[in-house]
């Protein structure tokens, strides 16, 4: 009973009845103790007829001035006091007897609108704690949404440093071939150079004659040997090209994905922020849920 109605909430309802009417209101527990009352010296005291209207024995209590002077001439002291005894009840279940002194015909339309003010705020306390338990669910979704955004985030910034190292290392390859292709370029001019030299070999030996045929089988490998290197250098070059051209597209590919990866973590960083903002403001709203 008292998890659903606080000593705390029943004294202070007894406090504005008596405050305002003059009547001294009383609340009765399942054990037929009085736990919350106007005059605090009966807190703790026994309360029969509270017992019984608590067990469903009886539905109300009620004794008019009458009957109490005709008990007390029978029970004396021990006579119950004019007044009216009646449950409240929530969801079925009765959770606590009001009690209040007096005439009770007066005293009834009293006792309602305090039990109604009782179901009301059982009632929203009710939707208060569900509201909380929704709010601190969503709040915990909320954290776990943030960590993954941080760890999607911190993948990105790893992503994106890695892919900046690719695109410094596709760059610095570029640079090689083109490197490469001078190289070539100076073997090409040698070759063609030989070439040159082995054709001017050819003709010295020619009017040489017979004494300069050794000589124009060495002038001959010469031009043969240029002009295999000069087709070497030919389809290296059409090499080179073509890894140039897959390095091209490879560095247009990395800066490409650089900027989706750059967009992508301002995008995420800022549903980070965001998140963090929901999140203050529903752990706020739990904290003000919980005063209330």
């Amino acid at each position: 009973m008292k998890s659903l109605l606080s000593d705390e909430f029943a004294q202070h309802i007894c406090q504005i009845v008596s405050e305002e009417t003059g009547y001294r209101l009383i609340f009765v527990n399942q054990e037929g103790t009085i736990f919350a009352a106007y005059d605090k010296e009966r807190i703790g005291d026994f309360h029969s007829v509270g017992k019984k209207v608590i067990d469903g024995i009886i539905e109300e209590g009620v004794v008019t001035q009458e009957e109490h002077e005709r008990l007390k001439e029978q029970m004396g002291d021990e006579a119950p006091r004019a007044g009216i005894n009646l449950p409240v009840i929530y969801k079925g279940q009765r959770l606590a007897n009001l009690g209040v002194g007096g005439d009770p015909e007066a005293i009834r339309p009293i006792l309602g609108l305090t039990r109604r003010t009782i179901t009301l705020y059982l009632e929203n306390k009710e939707m208060l704690d569900h509201l909380t338990n929704t709010i601190e669910s969503i709040n915990g979704h909320l954290q776990s949404m943030l960590e993954k955004t941080e760890e999607v985030t911190t993948g990105s910034k790893e992503v994106e440093r890695s892919t900046f190292k690719t695109q410094n290392t596709t760059e610095a390859s570029i640079e090689k071939v083109k490197k490469m292709e001078e190289v070539l370029k100076i073997i090409k001019q040698v070759s063609s150079q030989s070439k040159i030299l082995g054709l001017n070999a050819g003709i010295e030996a020619a009017r040489a004659g017979q004494a300069g045929l050794g000589f124009a089988v060495v002038a001959k490998e010469i031009r043969k040997l240029a002009s295999e290197s000069e087709d070497s250098v030919a389809g290296v070059s059409v090499i080179l090209e073509e890894i140039q051209e897959i390095f091209q597209t490879i560095q247009e590919q990395v800066e490409t994905n650089t900027a989706i990866i750059e967009e992508q973590t301002s995008s995420m960083v800022e549903m980070e922020h965001l998140i963090g903002v929901v999140e203050k403001a529903m752990t706020n709203l739990v904290a003000e849920t919980k005063k209330t």
